[in-house]
C-alpha cells in the first residue's frame, strides 16, 4: 500500500460519500487511486491530520491506507462526470491527498473485525486513543477487508495533531472522551504488553521525517510558518509518544463515560464536526 501514482491521470468514477466527493483515478501504470479533493476537505488540518497519521500508523506496522499525492491539472479529462464533480475537480488543482484502491476490498463490520481480527482491531483502537481520533464511529467504522486482512482509512480528524498546533490538551475533553467511548472498535479492556509494544513502535519511528514529508502547500494552510509548524508538530508527538502514562489516564477516564442516546451523539457530531472543520476548538473548551 505504499506505492507511487504515476501520471498521467484518467478518472474512472466518483464516489457520492462524504463532504470531500472523492473521485477514482487511474494512473498511466493503470493502478486505481482514490483522491479526496482538495476542495472539498473538511477544513485546513484534514489534509495534514491524515498525512501524518496514516505515514505515522503505517511507519509502526499498522495496516492503514497510506497517504500520497496525485496533482490534478488540465490534463484530466472531465467532461464527462456531473457539473457538480465537475466544479470541484476545477477547485481541487495542483497537490492533492491520494490512498490506492482496491477494488476487491469491502466494508467490514466493526464485530467482524472484532471476531476475525480482533488482535488488529485493539491496535487499531489503541491508535485511535493515541491519535484522539473521533471519526470512527458505529455508522463509518473506516474499515475495510481485503484478502483476509482488514485495514483501516480516514484520519482527517485526529485532535492530537490539532493540539498540538493550538498549545491545547483536547485528552480530557467531553465530546474527544465520548466519542472514543463510542467508538465500534472499544474493548472493556485494555492489554498492557500491546500497549506497551505499540508505543515502543511510536518510540522507534522517525516522526520527523515523517512530519518533514509533509508537503509544503498542505501545511501552510494551517500555518504560513511552515518550518516553525513542523517543528511544533514534531516537539508534539514526540512528547506525546514520550508519556505512555498519559495513555492510561485517557483510558481510565473513557471508562467513566456514559453512553449517549443517539440524538445526543447526532448533536454532538454535527456540532464539534463543524467547530473541527473551521480550524476551531471542541465547544467544551469555550470560554
Amino acid at each position: 500500500m505504499t506505492t507511487t501514482a504515476q501520471p498521467p491521470f484518467r478518472v474512472r468514477t466518483f464516489l457520492p460519500a462524504g463532504s470531500s466527493t472523492p473521485i477514482v483515478v487511474e494512473d498511466a501504470a493503470g493502478q486505481p487511486w482514490l483522491v479526496k479533493l482538495r476542495g472539498g476537505q473538511s477544513g485546513s488540518y484534514a489534509y495534514l491530520c491524515e498525512w501524518i497519521a496514516g505515514r505515522l500508523g503505517a511507519a509502526i506496522g499498522l495496516p492503514l491506507s497510506v497517504p500520497t499525492v496525485v496533482v490534478i491539472d488540465d490534463s484530466l479529462q472531465i467532461n464527462s462526470l456531473h457539473e457538480e464533480v465537475r466544479d470541484l475537480i476545477a477547485k481541487s488543482r495542483g497537490l492533492n491527498l491520494a490512498f490506492a484502491f482496491y477494488d476487491r476490498a469491502a466494508p467490514c463490520p466493526p464485530k467482524e473485525a472484532q471476531t476475525r481480527y480482533d488482535r488488529v482491531a485493539q491496535q487499531l483502537f489503541l491508535y485511535d486513543i493515541f491519535l484522539q481520533n473521533t471519526d470512527r464511529t458505529l455508522k463509518n467504522p473506516n474499515l475495510l477487508e481485503l484478502d483476509g486482512g482488514v485495514f483501516s482509512f480516514d484520519y482527517e480528524t485526529s485532535f492530537l495533531l490539532m493540539g498540538i498546533v493550538q498549545d491545547r490538551d483536547f485528552s480530557r475533553s467531553d465530546f474527544v472522551l465520548q466519542a472514543l467511548r463510542e467508538n465500534p472498535l472499544c474493548h472493556g479492556e485494555m492489554n498492557a504488553d500491546m500497549v506497551a509494544d505499540v508505543f515502543a513502535r511510536l518510540r522507534a519511528a522517525d516522526v520527523r521525517a515523517i512530519v518533514e514529508s509533509l508537503p509544503e502547500s498542505w501545511a501552510a494552510e494551517v500555518d504560513s510558518d511552515v518550518p516553525a509548524l513542523k517543528a511544533k508538530l514534531s516537539s508534539g508527538l514526540l512528547h506525546a509518544i514520550d508519556r505512555e502514562a498519559d495513555f492510561w489516564d485517557t483510558w481510565k477516564m473513557i471508562g467513566t463515560v456514559s453512553p449517549e442516546s443517539e440524538e445526543d451523539k447526532r448533536k454532538r457530531r454535527l456540532a464539534n464536526r463543524t467547530r473541527f472543520e473551521t480550524g476551531l476548538i471542541p465547544m467544551e473548551f469555550e470560554g
